[in-house]
């Protein structure tokens, strides 16, 4: 003899698809309900409807489904695809989390910071993610070792850098689109009147420098595609362009009030920037 209460999933032998709405089938003497068009949904043990392929769940309530929406604890501060696709970070408060494309019931993995993070930069080969933090540091995480999250660290170099003793809260961060970026990446930090520069030496540690030709905050920071000549832009009304990020090669003006956002043509060939009372221009690289 059937018992329905026992024999079927929590919501009864037939549900309307939360994606089409045609009446599907449960699965006897299982937790799933099968669509045609879209596949198994199963039923959770906290009683969600969740998608198989996809993990997307749903809520039941007053005979309507009602999606489930990713929810961070705390305030969400920045956000950032791979530059493959394939992952999304966000921060929010002292966490990073991130997801893999399109497992979107749970983070795949979480970073733990010592400090609110308030900015997000993949490298462009993605090999590298990092944070700028509330207490003046910047975090970066090896994609390599992102497996280690998971895990008690018993090594040292398996943990993510933390770069320490900035002069100020970063408001920027630039990575370098070079040859062998992988193996030993540049950084680029825009903080106060000044531009930090890191570069991870390969068998070594992480080695700094400071560019320091603004008189004003340094708001944004960029590479040039494919090359070593970063642009920062300050308050001041100065785009500076720095030769392989170390010596100052031409200084950009135009605008009175100063400028506020830059950047660079994919292919490198023009740089625009947005003045402080919403001018813009834009410079050809001859």
């Amino acid at each position: 003899m059937s018992h329905p209460a026992i024999d079927y999933p929590a919501f009864g032998p037939e549900i309307q698809c939360p994606h089409c709405h045609r009446t599907i089938s449960a699965l006897f003497l299982t937790d799933t309900y099968l669509c045609p068009r879209h596949g198994a949904f199963e039923v959770s043990t906290t009683g969600e409807l969740v998608h198989g392929s996809s993990g997307r769940c749903w809520h039941h309530w007053e005979d309507h489904w009602y999606r489930q929406h990713i929810h961070l604890e705390g305030l969400r501060q920045d956000l950032g695809w791979s530059p493959d696709g394939q992952h999304l970070a966000v921060s929010a408060r002292q966490q990073v989390y991130l997801w893999a494309v399109p497992q979107w019931k749970r983070p795949k993995y979480q970073w733990e910071l010592m400090a609110t993070s308030l900015r997000l930069q993949w490298s462009p080969e993605g090999a590298y993610l990092a944070s700028a933090n509330q207490d003046n540091s910047v975090g970066v995480l090896t994609w390599s070792n992102v497996h280690r999250l998971r895990q008690t660290p018993t090594d040292p170099a398996d943990l993510p850098t933390l770069l320490q003793r900035f002069p100020g809260k970063v408001r920027q961060l630039a990575w370098a689109d070079i040859p062998d970026a992988d193996k030993s990446p540049i950084l680029a930090a825009a903080t106060r009147d000044l531009v930090v520069m890191g570069v991870l030496v390969p068998d070594e540690d992480w080695q700094s420098w400071l560019l320091d030709l603004h008189n004003g905050p340094v708001l944004d920071v960029a590479f040039q595609p494919e090359t070593g000549l970063l642009a920062s832009l300050s308050q001041d009304g100065w785009i500076i362009l720095w030769k392989a990020a170390v010596e100052a090669a031409q200084i950009l003006e135009g605008v009175k009030g100063g400028f506020s956002a830059l950047a660079w043509h994919p292919e490198g060939q023009h740089l625009a920037a947005e003045g402080q009372q919403g001018e813009v221009l834009v410079w050809s690289v001859v």
